[in-house]
């Protein structure tokens, strides 16, 4: 089945003048697939669809269209297949059926990206090169420059049909994930001629083989592995057509673009437009949703950063530390929040309760005691006295009991409950959904806690897992489903990797044996690099190979750079000298270290400080300089306050005679500082409270 759903200002008016309808006919206009037609993110995408979660209090899809209407778009067609009524509540109560004209289509019979364009050619609403882009992207691209390429590319190479965009990423960068891993091969005029995504083994990456041909027709061929795809192309109606054609057309890259670029009886072409400069990533999964958060937290992608308010009746202040505070937050004096944390509106934090680099949405009810870190907690969620969770999904109107313990990377469905004391083991699934539904239940109004005859039976609830007062049950991927590397590996963040590999090493002893062999490869990745004269970018591409060959953290990674960087520091000449030439080597190649850093804050940031320390237990001239080395970075935003701190307080105790504890000594007035900064902070932030409240 297929419909047209028109928005109140796509409607149209009277009769046009015959420039109106000139105008007309070069309409900016794009289409939308709401719908990944993956169930990366289930259970949550079984009770709500992805393009609507909320992504830092906002849904999804509204990151989308503010990159749309932002470009001058002026036309929207969005594609979905389910959960109609919530595309329809959120089109109502969003500004955008007042500021560009939208439409929605709906097949409820299609499986697939290739069945939803067939359909929206067989209705004929496009009338010229339109913009075709998923509903999980988030950017701050002009998408201008794209559609001038595009019709720059077809005023010279009529063959044209698409024009991709591809961003360029550090390999190590927490928005990237091992799927975005790809090789594009490109000529001297950017036209794509191969497309390789990358195949996970034991041995690593796979490499791409460039068709001799290309090299032979070309001047010269670019092979470039730093380019995401970030599902954004410029596409002539021609690319309709061809999915119209061609029936086993199912997905975009392995059907369409495979066919197009293997094919040479039609000759049809597709370029590459890559940026460096913007922002772009997509929300694929959870490590990908933690990822683009942080990034959104962090300001990469300004000017869509949550003080611009740009959500009708969002009204957040932008403080020190990336803190976002709407108004109408209520929070005890003596509770503490940490930077890079967004809490909503109508939200109630208690005394003694500890937030830190956390989303919290709108009405929600933080506890006394209650201790958050990197939690996503969705609106009118309730987590009661004394419980903590972290690196964890809190879902809208999720009920966590006094003294619960969430663990890591748990999620927690729409309505949950969870009963007093009970610890959920990290990783775990719970959904108000009792087993894996099937494509035509998603978006039905059908209670899940009713049984067969639709009687309430809340007797069937998994117990063990919510407790005897809880909701829900705990989700198990069903035949056909896709877990997903985050589906036990959820948090880049907390240095977990998110591929679903096994480890290849089959000992204790083997591990370790892996574990130094990455770390002298990095090691001497980077020394090579250096001397060598190649750019950052460069070695980190190399390093990223040797992350996903053999299953290293970030935290390891930001060891092997760190010794690499130290060990080229001059410290027979001085100690001046020496705390010169380190603070010197780190500015230079800092940008080697902020993926990690980025990737897995805390984790990284200790590894770079036990590595600077083990050097300068053997190196006096960096042991009398380490206090003022440990500044600088922290200075340079390649250690947190909390990683120094905790490293020194680890290394104090005990024995006062070993290196490390004379090391930690010598950083005393340094955590003094840090701790005296932390709560000067704290105060502001309590003023400019009290003050709004006067006002």
């Amino acid at each position: 089945s297929l419909a047209l759903h028109m928005s109140k200002s796509s409607k149209g008016g009277g009769k046009k003048g015959g420039q109106e309808a000139e105008k007309a006919k070069d309409t900016f206009q794009a289409v939308v697939l709401a719908d990944s037609f993956v169930r990366r993110l289930a259970p949550i995408t079984y009770e709500a669809p992805k393009a609507l979660i909320s992504l830092v209090n906002r849904p999804l899809i509204d990151y989308t269209m503010e990159m749309l209407a932002a470009s001058g778009v002026e036309e929207v067609y969005i594609f979905v297949r389910s959960f109609i009524g919530e595309f329809q509540e959120w089109l109502q109560s969003s500004h955008w059926q007042r500021t560009l004209k939208v439409q929605w289509i709906t097949g409820a019979d299609a499986s697939s990206a290739g069945d939803a364009l067939r359909q929206i050619a067989s209705m004929n609403l496009l009338r010229k090169d339109f913009l075709l882009v998923d509903g999980d992207v988030v950017s701050n691209f002009d998408l201008r420059k794209l559609r001038q390429t595009h019709r720059d590319n077809k005023a010279q190479d009529k063959q044209t049909i698409m024009t991709m965009l591809f961003k360029q990423t550090p390999p190590a960068h927490r928005s990237r994930q091992f799927e975005d891993d790809l090789a594009i091969a490109i000529n001297q005029n950017s036209q794509l001629l191969q497309y390789e995504l990358a195949r996970k083994s034991s041995t690593g990456l796979s490499k791409i083989e460039v068709v001799p041909a290309f090299v032979n027709e070309s001047k010269e061929v670019n092979v470039r592995f730093d380019a995401v795809d970030v599902r954004v192309a410029m596409c002539e109606l021609e690319v309709l057509l061809q999915f119209a054609d061609n029936f086993d057309y199912q997905d975009m890259r392995s059907d369409f673009l495979k066919g197009v670029l293997s094919n040479e009886i039609y000759g049809h072409n597709i370029y590459a437009y890559i940026d460096a400069n913007c922002y772009a990533a997509r929300v694929k999964c959870l490590s990908s949703y933690d990822g683009v958060s942080k990034d959104i937290i962090a300001r990469w992608s300004f000017p869509i950063v949550p003080e611009a308010n740009l959500a009708p009746g969002h009204n957040y202040s932008f403080r020190r530390r990336n803190l976002y505070i709407e108004e109408g937050v209520s929070m005890s004096q003596i509770c503490e929040i940490s930077g890079n944390t967004v809490i909503g509106k109508g939200t109630s934090v208690g005394d003694g309760a500890s937030i830190s680099q956390c989303v919290i949405g709108r009405d929600c009810i933080i506890g006394k005691g209650v201790r958050l870190s990197h939690c996503y907690v969705w609106d009118g969620a309730i987590i009661q006295d004394n419980s903590s969770a972290s690196n964890a999904i809190i879902a809208d109107k999720v009920i966590i009991g006094s003294g619960c313990t969430i663990g890591e990377g748990v999620v927690l469905s729409f309505g949950c409950a969870i009963s007093d004391g009970q610890t959920i083991s990290p990783h775990t699934r719970i959904t108000m959904v009792h087993g894996s539904p099937s494509e035509d239940d998603l978006g039905d109004d059908s209670d899940s806690e009713t049984d067969s005859n639709g009687e309430l039976d809340s007797t069937k609830f998994d117990e063990s897992v919510v407790g005897a007062e809880g909701r829900g049950y705990e989700w198990k991927a069903g035949d056909g489903e896709e877990m997903g590397g985050e589906i036990s590996l959820m948090y880049t963040a907390q240095g977990h990797d998110t591929d679903d590999s096994s480890v290849y090493s089959d000992s204790d002893e083997e591990s370790d044996a892996g574990e130094a062999s990455v770390h002298r490869e990095v090691v001497e990745t980077v020394l090579r690099g250096l001397e060598e004269g190649h750019p950052s970018s460069n070695i980190l591409l190399e390093i990223q190979g040797l992350k996903f060959a053999h299953n290293a953290t970030f935290p390891q990674c930001a060891a092997g750079i760190t010794e690499a960087l130290v060990s080229t520091v001059d410290t027979d000449s001085g100690v001046k000298e020496a705390f010169a030439g380190a603070k010197a080597i780190f500015k230079k190649w800092s940008s080697l270290l902020e993926p990690s850093v980025q990737a897995a804050s805390t984790e990284s940031s200790l590894a770079i400080i036990n590595m600077v320390a083990s050097m300068a237990v053997q190196r006096p001239a960096l042991a009398a300089s380490f206090h003022g080395i440990l500044h600088d970075l922290h200075n340079n935003d390649l250690l947190d306050d909390q990683s120094i701190i905790q490293w020194v307080e680890q290394n104090s105790g005990g024995d006062s005679d070993t290196e490390q504890a004379k090391l930690a000594a010598k950083c005393s007035k340094l955590v003094e500082w840090l701790q005296e900064s932390e709560e000067e902070s704290s105060e502001d932030d309590d003023s400019e409270e009290e003050d709004s409240d006067e006002d």
